[in-house]
């Protein structure tokens, strides 16, 4: 994820259903990096939506 954020917004707040792990955000980011997996720590997946 180089230059201009990696195609991420910033300064915006996006809300998930209540308990959602922080690890599915973790799972999301590393697939946009090119490097996806399945799992990471207690994920349930990667979140749905732009990350």
């Amino acid at each position: 994820m180089t230059g201009r954020g990696g195609g991420a917004k910033s300064a915006r707040r996006v809300r998930y259903a209540k308990n959602t792990p922080c690890a599915n955000l973790f799972v999301s980011l590393l697939g946009r990096s090119g490097a996806p997996r399945p799992t990471f720590g207690d994920s349930t997946g990667a979140l749905e939506g732009r990350v």
